[in-house]
């Protein structure tokens, strides 16, 4: 579930990503979206570090994950 809430958050960092240099905003507003791509690649980061130590980590197999 974690892994699902990550991609979302992912997807909605890129959505509003596309959004911000899609529409055309007023100049008083121009830079609302200038610090997009920094949050993305945070984003990025931190679901990478996260979805690696939750596949890694044994503890966390044994008490989130399904056993198949």
């Amino acid at each position: 579930m974690f892994i699902w809430y990550l991609g979302a958050l992912i997807g909605g960092n890129f959505i509003l990503l596309i959004l911000y240099n899609i529409i055309k905003l007023p100049p008083r507003s121009a830079n609302v979206g200038s610090g997009q791509v920094v949050q993305l690649i945070r984003s990025l980061i931190y679901a990478g570090i996260w979805i690696t130590y939750i596949l890694r980590a044994e503890r966390v197999k044994n008490t989130f994950l399904l056993p198949y």
